[in-house]
């Protein structure tokens, strides 16, 4: 009972608000509500393989909206969607079944497994009854994700089958307010959202656990106040991902995948390239909103601390996630504009009160690997450590200057080559307005390379 109590306020405290237009949510406790999509009633709830756990019992985003004294106008449609489902998945597991044969070993059960994954079904047509008075309703778009099963740019998986297209252009025709909710463990195309012009509300739940359906009905009756953050970079279209065309032309092949992209992950690019995005790493928004400003910066060789002050500027209580990022000096290594270094959750702040957060880590996550060198190196030359709610959203909170190479840690290459080279994009220069102006006004902190030390790492034979 207290383990459900813990996942409960796990899962809301990582569900993601992305937008809620006319602050259509919170929905009104009791409230009359229709409900779609293949994750309303088979709410995923975790990943495949080892991202799995058998639960005594798991509860459904329907489930979790009735507990919470919601009046579902949809359960018809939700029941019939759970026959589909059911009907579909055993037919999917009795394919694998012929294809092994009842005798095979489990690892030839695994590799057909494994190449065949389960799509759900998207459903019956939406038809709206004649009794159904709701004003807003909810639909929860599913997708599968694990181990092997990467998204491909494919409808049904990165973009919406026709029908799910059709079914939430019905929803959208027949209620005045639509909330999207992605439950998903991998990113899918949201160009859709500017299709719609009553889709109010976006939310991203991922795969919330057992107490998933609880937690959401949490959220949108705003017994909790979001504060979740994107841990992952939500780009226009599936071209812009920098390894899109390696992992297409391999077609998702990920035995054989081609790591071209390197360092250059989701907003290390994106931020570097200065490619706009639809929702940037690190971003989520809340029923309230927040000013956060510097307070402080102290480091030295050892560790750095960065102390923010946030203030609630809205109308009602709530959690902010303060980040702090890091761009690094640029002399014989490459380097991303900037990466993330550290972050910390308030506490729980009253409208228009205001409270303090410190950040802390070590120097040494400033290091960076040099292969000419076989050692974790800090380069001489600038560090400006960046304050914000998002890697879009940062302000300069202070400067470190290293007066000379520091090599933290020596190692030795025990690997041959890879037999390709890692991207090297094209750098725009990202810089907020004010860029210069923060920089001057910024506290500045010298480092001195020889006060650090080098640990050297021997290997045996």
């Amino acid at each position: 009972t207290e383990h459900r109590k813990v996942a409960r306020r796990a899962a809301a405290e990582g569900i993601v608000l992305l937008k809620n237009e006319d602050h259509v949510l919170p929905l009104k406790e009791g409230s009359v509500i229709a409900l779609y999509g293949a994750g309303a009633g088979k709410t995923i709830k975790g990943g495949t393989g080892s991202g799995d756990v058998n639960e005594r019992e798991k509860v459904s985003i329907c489930e979790g909206m009735k507990n919470a004294g919601f009046q579902i106008t949809t359960e018809a449609w939700i029941n019939r969607y759970n026959e589909i489902y059911d009907k579909a998945r055993q037919d999917w597991k009795n394919d694998i079944l012929s294809r092994t044969g009842h005798g095979a070993d489990t690892m030839s059960f695994f590799e057909v497994y494994s190449t065949t994954p389960f799509n759900m079904p998207a459903g019956d047509k939406i038809e709206k009854s004649a009794g159904d008075e709701a004003e807003n309703a909810i639909y929860v778009l599913s997708r599968i994700a694990g181990e092997g099963m990467d998204r491909q740019a494919d409808k049904g998986d990165y973009y919406l089958k026709d029908e799910e297209y059709e079914m939430l252009a019905d929803i959208c025709a027949n209620y005045e307010n639509v909330i999207v909710v992605i439950n998903a463990g991998a990113q899918v195309d949201l160009s859709f959202m500017d299709e719609f012009t009553n889709i109010k509300a976006l939310l991203t739940i991922v795969q919330p656990g057992m107490e998933g359906g609880n937690a959401f009905a949490d959220v949108v009756s705003g017994r909790v106040n979001p504060s979740g953050k994107l841990t992952d970079t939500c780009a226009y279209k599936y071209e812009d991902y920098p390894n899109a065309e390696t992992f297409s032309h391999n077609n998702g092949n990920v035995e054989t995948e081609v790591y071209e992209e390197g360092m250059y992950v989701g907003y290390r690019y994106f931020d570097t390239v200065g490619k706009e995005v639809t929702y940037p790493f690190g971003y989520g928004l809340s029923y309230t909103t927040f000013a956060v400003e510097t307070k402080d910066i102290v480091a030295d060789e050892k560790q750095v601390t960065v102390t923010a002050q946030v203030i609630n500027t809205g109308k009602c209580a709530g959690k902010e996630v303060v980040q702090v990022y890091a761009s690094l000096p640029e002399g014989d290594l490459d380097q991303p504009y900037q990466k993330l270094v550290g972050y910390a959750r308030t506490k729980e702040v009253a409208a228009g009160e205001s409270t303090e957060v410190s950040v802390t880590f070590a120097t040494q996550t400033l290091a960076s690997f040099s292969e000419k060198d076989s050692a974790y190196i800090m380069e001489a030359g600038e560090y400006v450590i960046r304050l914000g709610s998002h890697s879009r959203d940062t302000m300069v909170a202070g400067i470190l200057t290293l007066d000379d190479k520091a090599v933290l840690e020596k190692t030795k290459h025990i690997c041959e080559g890879w037999g390709f080279d890692d991207l090297v994009p094209e750098k725009v220069a990202f810089n907020p307005d004010g860029e210069e102006e923060q920089k001057e006004a910024a506290k500045h902190i010298a480092l001195s390379a020889a006060k650090f030390e080098t640990v050297t790492y021997t290997y045996p034979e």
